[in-house]
């Protein structure tokens, strides 16, 4: 039921509808027949008793307009019309019933409307700006206005009319003018008085942006009024509103100045008007050559704003006008008006604008310095304009352009040697020259001094120190006026209280304020340098001796003297000082008292001494290299960060006082790293900390600043807090940055107080206020820390590169206000390792610690490539301080060497990225040299990656690391720079890359042997082996090697090699043979000369392996950078040259006979120098280098040592290579009793026994060269006598072996003759004399003596059977004896005494004999025994000879002295033994020891004297022997006259 009753209801509803819809159609039909009927009802119902005003508010509703949708916009179309032809009735109505023009009516009605909606919203009558509401609802009458305008019963013109007479708004005329209803040119054109109140509204519309929210609104105003004003100003000028809108826009920018000269003061009004003058504001709207007429014109107008500064004023204060301290705004506005124009543009115009008008010096100043900081042409373009000016001014000889020239100069020379060079500089260069233009003619001389003595007395005190200084070059005959000059000059100094004594005797002093705190231990490091280079005193410590003496005594010789430690071997220091006390250049009492006071190993500092004040800009130098880091990670613009740097400069500057003051070369300690500068990576660590952690000494600072706050009203106690949190205001929001926000939001923080917060942390700076928080110590540290937390933002935000500039602009000159005498100084820079200077350690770590995360941050928004030139700006402003040079690279040898290891990857691409840069930027450092070495001087960047090792696996993970970081970097910044690739990639540290990969990256091997050609593409995203590989698939990489110095030849791939410790090498012995091997006989054996290889030449290889060897012992001494160890690679190469020598000889068998004996031709390379004997240094070089050498002969294949020549007769032996080694080198390297050693013996012999057998008769050609040997080079038989024990069974063994046969050749034969006849003779037989030598028999009796060790008994019954047999085997066995005994003299030998027996016994067997006063001949005789005592002893043996004849008289019995002295001859060679032995002593360091000897020996010549007859000696001798007596000794030389 219920069912059936709802289906019929519904059917019914349907039914009903239907009927309804169909009733509803036709109801619409009539309705649209007459809708235009109902339309004309309405508006004739609307017209009656109307009001005009409250109809056009009606019309205008926007609540009705915001109520229609997007479908029913052609209803609402409709609706406007009927609206329009609304009101147009209306108002046409009224005009007709009061009998007004419609015109003024319609336009009173909208002025009506206006100001009805204005008053009711806003009761402020001088406001410029409108609200949200008032702008939507005067935007909606102006569109009605535009109807009405269309309609033709709307008149701008009454409008205009009407409304002036008001108080007009700014913004309502710009919406009249958007509107196009009227227009700013018609408004300027109808009345004169519109301009000025145009230009006060536009002042107040800009005041007024300090307290609305509207920032937009109000550019678009003033970017619409500023196009109108510069088209019609500067399009046409013959318009006649040209004049008038030139004269508003100079009135605001007249304005703008004016509020910038207010004491310094920037307002945010200001602010506004700045950014008018964007280039974007124009687009579209004036033309490019309307817009730089506008900006010259604005340059122009900056440039002679009140030229109130007279010239005298100038020179005096110029120092203060640096771009750091230039008002930011002024900075903004020249930014933006130079942008159009060129470097050369904007300093021509400004070169105009000097000639013809009266210019405010400090903006034209100002804006010199701005386009150094920003545009890095500007050095190159000023220079040729000063160059102009300078030869302009001598041709016409012009005051003005003189003082243009020198304003200019200096002002350039402000801004650091990053961008211009120091005034010192260039002073020196524009006059120190004879060709400089004064330098052309007298007239031009007078007037340059005439112009600097006419400035002396308005002459800051270091612009005349450096004309005093450095004084400009005049002809010899006019120096009187220069004289008068610097008189002149000189006394204006000591009116000002600057004494040029406290100027260092190699300082020089530039333009720069401030006065060189320590210039005299500056002298001292440079006198020291200068000493060790000449080993004579310089002549300026000389003159200073004698013309500045009260400086010389009371400021260097203090310096000098200041007590230490002495270290055990005499240093440069202590021979400097050691020469002056021998000049008579030091007092002896302060002398005593520097040796007294450092045996006590005290230190007190001499009155005048330097001291080294306290770090007080640590903190400052954090903050602005926080803020570095900030502006990389925002990806800063290059000018930006190049004007950071700057600030860090000028704080650096300030941390040393003695800027410059030092060598031109560095003197690097690697094995006492400067502790001085190396405090802020972490107490010394490697770790570089992250900007944003305080340090605990800085937390603990500002705790007690915060306790000392509680007393303090809330407002300067919050003052305290909001410094405390800006020191690091990281990138992101912290903590307290959240907190901050949560006190402004609760109002908690003054509007005031927070905005000078906000602005000091985007500056970078932080002034506090008169009594809050002031410390002396820290206020430049917190500085530079803020500003490098702002160049951080800018890096991070991705900043302009002319903004990065100038930021590091503003570091500069913090950095120079840390160190008042920034460019003053010396020329030579040294790192003193005795006394290391602790004050700038932390300024070292925040510049390292800046740098690094400048980079990483920067890093984050652009690789490399895209960061601009801001890193090679940063190094650049770092290297104009010279006094940081030295610690930093102190700081970096450091890192690199000692703490390699705990290098995180950031750390070493920051380093990395430094490394370059400073290549990059080497022309600005001065070079740098390892001290104790005696190379010469490198760039920094060269000698840095010497502090790189490869000597260990933690050496080369660190080295293989840091190369592919350099090498990565490089290759980024040279395609970044449009560069070479060669100007970031240092050649050493390129060579240490082929090394380290080449080892430890075994694919990398291929592409440097050019297997493998170079891929397209290099990817460096993989780990640092896939990278290294990558590195050396790039073209521009391996294009590299093509450069002669980026080779790395053989000899240097083998000294890299020898360093390497084997017990903890990255390779196990397998990898490092295959790896040796793949290098020398695979990659340098082919390889060309030219690229440093071999050219398939394996003699030409092993001449480098052995050159190598012998020049390890070398390494230390000429400053290597490796230690020297005895766990190398040496067996393992000597090893591979043993392999590649028999391969040699293999060949040779097989090539000519005229095969260059290359082994002899390197050894007499290395041995022709003989060595200083008074050098113990270089005595024992030579020493090891000979043993180097024995080690390398007995690895030679014998075969090598000697040649077979082939003659007519046959084959016979070429041994004078051999002879001439063992005669002229081998000889001076005998220890033992003048013998070769054994191994050498050996294989000699052995040499000659070898090639013998391959000429035609084997024993005779062996007969033969032995025989050679006998007569020419006696020294290796008389050693293989000595040996032949030994020998025999080795050279029988070889002999039977090579030919079959049992017996030995003649000669040797003879050697084991001589050896049984000595050992018979000795145990008393009675045996028949072989045919030998007498001194080879001598030397076999001599050796059996020695090894039976018989008693005095044994040796006379020895000596009396040989006098009856062969008295010369005696004599010469008396030669070996007294060769023996001055071996056991120099060895301090037990058997010192029993040598000395011997000696004597066979002297006393002797005496008669006159032969035996033969051995100590000086006249030069040619007996056979001098002359083979000159073939078998060395020349330290020779020289020794007069000490053996002394010693031997000493142990004679008084009658055998007697029996002596009546010897022919015998007084002669005494008194010459005695002169010899005098002088030997003498050049020597006296011992007591010595000084006995020398009496004995002179009481024996008395004796011998008193016991000599008249005819003892020839009357020339006597008068030679007097003549030489009277000054060493005149007692002997008046008992000599009884012989006359």
């Amino acid at each position: 039921m219920l069912s059936a009753t709802s289906d019929a209801e519904v059917s019914a509803r349907s039914a009903s509808v239907a009927s309804l819809l169909a009733r509803r159609t036709i109801k619409r039909a009539r309705d649209e027949e007459t809708e235009k009927h109902l339309q004309e009802s309405c508006v004739s119902l609307l017209l009656r008793h109307q009001n005009t005003s409250e109809l056009l508010l009606e019309i205008t509703s926007h609540g009705k307009i915001r109520s229609i949708s997007c479908d029913g916009c052609a209803g609402l179309q409709r609706d406007t019309g009927v609206q329009t032809a609304l009101l147009e009735s209306e108002l046409r109505r009224t005009a007709e019933q009061t009998g007004v023009p419609v015109g003024l009516l319609s336009a009173r009605v909208l002025l009506e409307n206006i100001e009805d909606l204005i008053t009711q919203t806003d009761t402020n009558t001088q406001q410029v700006l409108l609200n949200a509401k008032q702008r939507t609802d005067v935007c909606a009458l102006l569109q009605s206005a535009q109807a009405l305008m269309s309609a033709g019963i709307f008149s701008p013109e009454l409008l205009w009319q009407e409304y002036w007479k008001l108080q007009p708004v700014l913004e309502v005329v710009y919406h009249l003018h958007t509107h196009s209803i009227l227009t700013l040119d018609f408004m300027l054109e109808r009345d004169a008085a519109v301009s000025a109140w145009i230009s006060g509204q536009l002042r107040a519309l800009c005041a007024s942006g300090e307290a609305s929210p509207d920032d937009q609104q109000i550019q678009q105003i003033l970017s619409t009024v500023v196009c109108v004003l510069v088209r019609r100003a500067f399009e046409d000028c013959a318009h006649k509103l040209s004049q008038t809108c030139c004269v508003m826009l100079d009135s605001m920018i007249w304005w703008l100045l004016d509020s910038l000269s207010d004491k310094g003061a920037e307002t945010p009004a200001a602010g506004f008007w700045v950014q008018v003058f964007d280039v974007s504001v124009f687009a579209g709207c004036v033309t490019e050559e309307t817009l730089q007429h506008f900006f010259t014109h604005t340059l122009m107008r900056v440039l002679t704003y009140r030229p109130v500064y007279k010239v005298s004023d100038v020179i005096a204060v110029q120092s203060d006008w640096s771009f750091a301290k230039t008002p930011p705004l002024l900075t903004a506005l020249f930014c933006k008006v130079c942008v159009v124009f060129s470097v050369e543009r904007v300093l021509s115009q400004l070169q105009q604008v000097l000639e013809t008008h009266e210019v405010n010096w400090r903006h034209v100043l100002w804006c010199v310095s701005h386009l150094l900081i920003y545009h890095s042409q500007t050095q190159r373009c000023l220079t040729d304009l000063l160059s102009r000016l300078l030869s302009s001014a001598f041709d016409g000889y012009d005051v003005e352009k003189m003082i243009t020239l020198l304003l200019l100069g200096r002002q350039a020379s402000l801004e650091g040697p990053a961008v211009f060079p120091s005034y010192r500089d260039w002073f020196k260069l524009s006059f120190g020259g004879s060709s400089s233009y004064h330098a052309k003619s007298k007239k031009s001389t007078v007037f340059l001094l005439k112009f600097l003595s006419d400035l002396v007395p308005y002459e800051p005190p270091q612009y005349l120190k450096v004309h005093v200084m450095h004084p400009p070059f005049i002809a010899g005959k006019y120096r009187s006026l220069l004289q008068e000059y610097i008189s002149l000059a000189k006394t204006r100094l000591r009116d000002l209280k600057v004494s040029l004594e406290d100027t260092g005797i190699f300082e020089v002093v530039n333009g720069s304020a401030g006065v060189l705190e320590c210039p005299a231990q500056q002298d001292v490091e440079k006198a020291v340098t200068l000493f060790m280079t000449s080993s004579k005193i310089p002549a300026t410590v000389i003159e200073a001796s004698i013309f500045r003496r009260p400086y010389f005594q009371s400021r260097f010789l203090p310096a000098l003297l200041s007590p230490r430690v002495l270290p055990v071997k005499s240093d440069a220091r202590m021979m400097f000082i050691e020469a002056l006390r021998k000049a008579d250049k030091i007092p002896a009492a302060l002398y005593t008292s520097y040796t007294e006071s450092c045996q006590r190993g005290t230190y007190r500092p001499k009155e005048g001494v330097c001291k080294s004040s306290e770090d007080d800009h640590l903190l400052l130098l954090q903050d602005q290299f926080l803020h570095l880091r900030t502006m990389m990670s925002a990806g800063a613009a290059d000018g930006d960060v190049r004007a950071q740097l700057s600030r860090i400069s000028l704080t650096l500057k300030n941390v040393c006082a003695d800027e410059e003051t030092g060598s031109d070369v560095i003197t690097l300690n690697r094995d006492s790293p400067d502790p001085a500068h190396a405090a802020g990576l972490d107490g010394g660590g490697p770790v570089l900390t992250q900007g944003h952690q305080c340090s605990t000494a800085r937390r603990q600072l500002i705790e007690k600043r915060l306790h000392a706050g509680v007393g303090l009203s809330y407002s300067k106690m919050l003052n305290c807090v909001i410094r405390f949190i800006s020191l690091q205001l990281p990138v992101k929001s912290d903590a307290r940055m959240m907190f901050i926000e949560a006190l402004r939001k609760a109002d908690k923080i003054p509007a005031a107080l927070y905005t000078s917060y906000t602005e000091s942390c985007q500056r970078g700076t932080y002034r506090p206020k008169e009594g809050v928080c002031k410390s002396s110590e820290d206020d430049h540290l917190l500085l530079l820390q803020d500003q490098f937390l702002h160049l951080r933002t800018m890096m991070s935000a991705g900043a302009a590169d002319g903004d990065v500039r100038a930021q590091l602009s503003r570091i500069s000159l913090t950095l120079k206000n840390v160190c008042a005498d920034e460019e003053t100084g010396s020329d030579v820079i040294t790192l003193n390792r005795d006394s290391p200077d602790p004050a700038h350690a932390a300024v070292i770590n925040l510049i390292l610690q800046s740098f690094c995360l400048c980079l990483l941050d920067a890093s984050k928004v652009n690789p490399p490539n895209r960061q601009g030139s801001w890193p090679s700006v940063f190094v650049t402003v770092l290297l104009g301080h010279r006094w940081l040079v030295s610690a930093l690279t102190h700081r970096l040898w450091d890192l690199l060497q000692h703490q390699g290891g705990a290098l995180s990857a950031a750390h070493v691409l920051g380093l990395a990225a430094l490394q370059a840069e400073l290549h990059y930027c080497r022309r600005s450092c001065p070079p740098l040299q390892l001290q104790g070495s005696s190379a010469a001087a490198l760039p920094v960047s060269e000698c840095l990656s010497d502090a790189l090792l490869c000597s260990t696996r933690s050496h080369m993970a660190l080295c293989l690391r840091f190369c592919v970081a350099v090498l990565s970097y490089g290759l980024c910044r040279a395609n970044a720079q449009a560069e070479e690739l060669h100007n970031f990639i240092p050649q050493r540290l390129y060579k240490k890359a082929q090394y380290v990969m080449a080892r430890l990256v075994p694919e990398t091997r291929a592409h440097m042997s050019d297997e493998q050609e170079s891929d397209l593409g290099t990817d460096l995203t993989g780990g640092v082996r896939d990278s290294a590989v990558a590195l050396w698939r790039s073209a521009p990489i391996r294009s590299l090697k093509e450069r002669p110095q980026y080779q790395l030849s053989f000899s240097e791939w083998l000294s890299s090699e020898l360093r390497v410790q084997r017990s903890r090498d990255a390779l196990t012995d397998p990898e490092r043979q295959e790896y040796e091997q793949w290098a020398c006989e695979q990659y340098y054996l082919p390889m060309s000369q030219h690229d440093g290889g071999c050219e398939g030449d394996v003699t030409g290889l092993c001449a480098h392996i052995i050159s190598a060897v012998l020049d390890r012992n070398t390494a230390c001494r000429t400053g290597g950078s490796s230690p020297q160890h005895t766990d190398s690679c040496l067996p393992d190469l000597l090893s591979l040259l043993q392999a590649l020598l028999y391969e040699v000889a293999i060949t040779q068998q097989n090539t000519s006979e005229e095969t260059s004996h290359f082994l002899w031709d390197v050894i007499d390379s290395r041995c022709t120098v003989t060595p200083d004997p008074d050098s113990t240094g270089h005595e024992l070089t030579h020493q090891l280098t000979l043993q180097d050498i024995s080690r390398i002969l007995v690895l030679v294949p014998p075969a090598l040592l000697l040649s077979v020549r082939t003659h007519r007769t046959g084959r016979t032996l070429d041994c004078q290579r051999m002879m001439k080694y063992i005669s002229h080198v081998q000889r001076t390297a005998c220890g033992d009793v003048g013998l070769l050693p054994f191994n050498l013996t050996a294989h000699f012999l052995k040499a000659v026994v070898s090639c013998g057998v391959s000429c035609d008769r084997p024993a005779e050609a062996v007969d033969a060269c032995l025989s050679l040997f006998s007569t020419e080079c006696p020294l290796l038989l008389l050693s293989a006598a000595r040996w032949w024990t030994r020998l025999r069974p080795v050279l029988s063994s070889q002999w039977k072996r090579l030919t079959g046969r049992d017996a030995l050749p003649d000669q040797l034969q003879m050697l084991e003759d001589s050896h049984r006849w000595s050992r018979r003779v000795c145990a008393g037989c009675v045996w028949p004399v072989p045919s030998a030598p007498s001194w080879l028999l001598a030397e076999c009796v001599h050796t059996s003596l020695r090894r039976s060790d018989g008693e005095a008994e044994d040796v006379n019954t020895l000596i009396t059977q040989l006098l009856e047999t062969d008295r010369q085997v005696l004599l010469f066995l008396f030669v070996l004896s007294v060769m023996e005994l001055i071996c056991a003299h120099l060895n301090e030998q037990a058997c010192l005494k029993r040598v000395r027996d011997v000696s004597v016994c066979l002297l006393a067997h002797l005496v008669d004999d006159s032969d035996w006063l033969l051995l100590f001949d000086w006249s030069g005789s040619d007996h056979r025994l001098p002359h083979f005592l000159s073939r078998v002893a060395s020349q330290q043996t020779l020289r020794l000879m007069p000490l053996a004849f002394y010693s031997m008289l000493s142990g004679v019995e008084p009658e055998v002295l007697a029996a002596a002295a009546r010897c022919p001859g015998f007084l002669y060679s005494a008194a010459a033994s005695y002169r010899e032995l005098s002088r030997l002593f003498l050049s020597g360091p006296q011992q007591h020891q010595q000084q006995q000897v020398l009496l004995q020996a002179r009481s024996i010549l008395m004796s011998s004297i008193s016991l000599s007859s008249p005819d003892c000696v020839t009357p020339g001798q006597s008068r030679q022997l007097q003549s030489e007596y009277e000054q060493l000794d005149p007692e002997i030389s008046a008992a000599l006259r009884s012989f006359t």
